[in-house]
């Protein structure tokens, strides 16, 4: 009698099943298992962290370090509006580029409105009203060179001018899948169990899904302004999603509601509510 010993592998939700064995009779394909065993995946499942949610994808040319480099000192105030940059011999110097890599960065910094070259005169720093406040790496350089209550006030009135709007078209256009999301993200960050960190998390989930839901791509664009806003509060005070859901939990509830029953002036109520509770003067 020939005895064929076998070993197999299968992936499960639990981990990697291994089986192993001998087959005695192959024409009646008696099987007898000498084990069965599951190697569990201890691989922790790890989210986003809010700073990495912030900051997407590093800096890894000389190109965007330098605009990186130089945007944030523009942002924070290092330059005085109408002051001039320092040469492109200095400043290709300061950050071991060439002038060609230098003058590419300086093109870059002109398109988000933060600088004005002129020929014979110099590259001079342009007033915060022209910059391109919408502009992805400008709100980033905001919130990573100082967030202040002033900056969080401003960035509520304009998230009070379109998020209601935006919930509004998602009652009247969001998927059931979409819904679905947020009524599952809405349930996550009132359940009381996430950290803070985690809850503002949930909070920008939310928020995104709903202007995502709205079918306007204009709408849908807004997605880094409300990353900056939420993050911002949370560097401002790690405390902001518990005061949140604490004055606008039924809010939110309220809103999953609205979509539910496709209610477009209940779902733009609810979300004012929340954004007022968000920071937003009344």
């Amino acid at each position: 009698m020939r005895v064929f010993a076998f070993l197999l592998f299968a992936p499960t939700k639990k981990g990697l099943l291994l089986i192993g064995g001998f087959l005695t009779d192959l024409r009646s394909c008696t099987l007898f298992l000498s084990c069965i065993v599951i190697i569990q995946d201890t691989t922790e499942v790890r989210r986003p962290t809010l700073e990495a949610t912030l900051k997407g994808r590093q800096a890894t040319t000389n190109h965007a370090r330098v605009v990186e480099q130089l945007g944030r000192d523009i942002v924070s105030g290092r330059f005085d509006t109408g002051a001039l940059l320092p040469g492109d011999a200095e400043l290709a110097q300061r950050f071991h580029v060439s002038r060609t890599v230098l003058r590419e960065a300086l093109k870059t910094l002109d398109a988000k409105g933060l600088i004005s070259p002129r020929v014979r005169i110099g590259t001079s720093i342009r007033a915060r009203a022209e910059w391109n406040h919408f502009d992805p790496e400008v709100l980033l350089w905001y919130i990573e060179t100082g967030v202040d209550a002033r900056l969080l006030s401003q960035l509520a009135v304009v998230r009070l001018a379109f998020e209601p709007v935006a919930a509004g078209l998602a009652a009247r256009n969001a998927t059931d899948a979409e819904i679905t999301t947020i009524n599952q993200n809405v349930s996550s960050l009132l359940s009381g169990t996430l950290s803070a960190e985690d809850a503002v998390a949930a909070m920008l989930s939310i928020h995104t899904a709903v202007t995502e839901a709205s079918a306007n791509v204009f709408l849908q664009s807004a997605h880094a302004l409300l990353k900056a806003a939420l993050i911002g509060h949370f560097r401002y005070d790690p405390a902001f999603a518990e005061h949140v859901c604490r004055e606008a939990g039924d809010s939110y509830r309220a809103l999953v509601t609205a979509l539910l029953e496709r209610n477009e002036d209940v779902a733009s109520s609810a979300m004012t509510t929340i954004v007022h509770a968000a920071g937003a003067p009344a």
